[in-house]
């Protein structure tokens, strides 16, 4: 599942929308979001 999260990460960056998962399963979906938000989280530098 690490490479799962990777690919979500990594799509953040590319900037693919969170609702284009490409993934229909809910282990894999689950963790490509959970890759997807922790890259936006640590995009967001606090002031």
């Amino acid at each position: 599942m690490d490479q799962v999260i990777q690919e979500g990460r990594e799509a953040f960056v590319a900037g693919v929308e969170m609702r284009r998962c490409p993934y229909k399963d809910s282990s894999r979906r689950d963790a490509w979001l959970k890759g997807w938000v922790e890259a936006r989280q640590t995009s967001r530098a606090p002031d």
